[in-house]
């Protein structure tokens, strides 16, 4: 029952009890994908991955969060909040005794079940995104599963994969948990929103996003009339402050700065991002930030061998303009007539919203920080189900039925190529080349 005395509807997101073998053999993909990433990069030269591991080992030795100066800690990310490396800390105590390397080895070994945690946590929102459509779902969880850089993100030592994990449970607490407009569900939504926040901050930039849609679609229309909705906001608010508030003091008293990520100074002095938009300085920064980050979203595009690049960006741009072609005639048929139902509107509405407001921060970031030279997509992969939910429902826009199956199974087998060209590029060309051999 509710504070005033109606029932709580009951979620209608009801994940299956039966095991499902697709389902199954799809998560055993995404786990030896990543795991066989985790032993084609050597050790050391995943993305940051030396300072993320200093952190764990500084964690392990001293108990406590590294120190600012980080020419004390070993060169530790002591900026990012210590979730994932409090998780990792007591794998590198159980394998520190075998030496550094096979502590790093076995943080990555762990990394992969993150991803599929991830994915079996995002399994009821697709399902419910994709209608009655098996197939929809099925191909949606795939597209996730062979994601090249999702694959990265949980398959190094890196806080990618907590953030990956953490924002699937956002995520389903949300949609699927507590899906209702009890006050105490938005108590719940903040929690979780602040112990994702406390895997990496920018869980917190698309996280807020995210839970600020559910709670206008779970209120419905007029939804700025309900009482509700801003008692929920507060409480969610409340809720998110209780459990990462203290992380976020401890920046401000160490760095001045919720979330001091360095960056480089793009405008000139005394020039604000506004004045550069309207006087047109930033528009070529903007459109070089919206490439890099596209470039680097599906993957990094030099991953691969020099003679694969031209044709691999040239499918990419395809599938990208056959999505927007897709998404604008879905819009079109939306406000033609064609309705969602509040739940399956949701369960696109509210993972898009969480990724696009990642998109919008790193477009910021990447423009006014970077010189629009910013190539970092994997930031966006904790909420990359928003765009392949996007993606799968677009391209269903302007595929015929008929080709649909085959379609589909042509993306996949075209990313699992892609992963495989980037490991060979990797054994080929990266690894000799920065270990001298």
């Amino acid at each position: 029952m509710t504070t005033d005395g109606s029932e709580v509807p009951r979620s209608p997101f009801r994940p299956r009890r039966r095991v499902d073998l697709a389902v199954a053999g799809i998560l055993l993909l995404h786990f030896a994908l990543a795991q066989i990433l985790s032993f084609v990069m050597l050790l050391g030269y995943a993305p940051d991955e030396p300072r993320h591991f200093a952190y764990v080992r500084w964690l392990g030795e001293h108990g406590t969060i590294p120190p600012a100066d980080e020419n004390l800690s070993g060169g530790a990310h002591s900026l990012h909040p210590p979730l994932y490396y409090a998780l990792m800390t007591p794998v590198y105590l159980a394998f520190r005794g075998l030496g550094e390397d096979a502590a790093m080895r076995a943080m990555r070994c762990i990394a992969p079940l993150f991803g599929v945690a991830a994915l079996w946590l995002l399994c009821p929102i697709l399902r419910r995104a994709a209608g009655r459509s098996r197939g929809l779902f099925l191909f949606m969880l795939a597209l996730l599963a062979v994601w090249p850089n999702l694959c990265l993100c949980v398959a190094m030592v890196n806080n990618d994969a907590a953030s990956v994990l953490m924002a699937a449970v956002l995520a389903n607490v949300v949609l699927v948990r507590r899906w209702d407009t009890r006050p105490v569900s938005g108590l719940i939504w903040g929690a979780v929103l602040g112990l994702a926040s406390l895997a990496k901050f920018s869980n917190f930039i698309a996280g807020a996003p995210l839970v600020t849609v559910a709670l206008v679609l779970v209120h419905g229309k007029g939804w700025w009339r309900s009482d509700g909705f801003w008692r929920g906001g507060l409480f969610a608010a409340g809720g998110c402050l209780a459990v990462c508030g203290w992380w976020w003091a401890r920046n401000m008293l160490v760095f001045g700065a919720l979330n001091p990520y360095p960056s480089v100074p793009t405008l000139p002095p005394g020039l604000t991002p506004l004045d550069a938009i309207l006087y047109g300085y930033a528009w070529p920064l903007l459109l070089r930030a919206v490439n890099g980050l596209w470039t680097s979203t599906w993957p990094v595009i030099d991953w691969v061998p020099d003679a694969l690049v031209l044709p691999i960006a040239t499918i990419l741009r395809g599938l990208t303009a056959l999505g927007l072609l897709g998404l604008l005639a879905g819009l079109w048929r939306f406000k033609t007539g064609v309705r969602l139902d509040r739940e399956r509107l949701a369960s696109i509405a509210v993972p898009a919203a969480g990724y696009l407001g990642m998109l919008a921060a790193l477009v910021h970031v990447a423009t006014f920080g970077h010189m629009g030279t910013y190539r970092n997509g994997r930031y966006l992969m904790p909420f990359v189900a928003g765009l392949v939910i996007l993606l799968a429902l677009s391209w269903r826009q302007v595929i015929p039925p008929r080709l649909r199956m085959a379609g589909g199974v042509l993306v996949i087998l075209f990313l699992l190529f892609f992963n495989g060209a980037a490991w060979y590029h990797l054994l080929t060309h990266w690894n000799p080349l920065v270990s001298g051999g």
